[in-house]
């Protein structure tokens, strides 16, 4: 499994965790989802977030 710092981590409007890895600009995590860990990738924001809300606080 590859380990990725992480830049930042925050919660969005919607109460969701978002966490932003340190990549460089060719990479992304879109196909994340394939290793059923949870999360998905927000392309658009450049980072991880749960998968349907999972572990929203609302």
């Amino acid at each position: 499994m590859e380990q990725v710092w992480i830049r930042s981590i925050a919660i969005d409007d919607q109460a969701l965790l978002q966490v932003e890895p340190t990549l460089p600009p060719s990479r992304d995590l879109r196909f994340v989802y394939r290793s059923a860990t949870g999360v998905t990738w927000n392309e658009k924001a450049g980072t991880l977030h749960p998968v349907n809300g999972s572990g929203s606080m609302s």
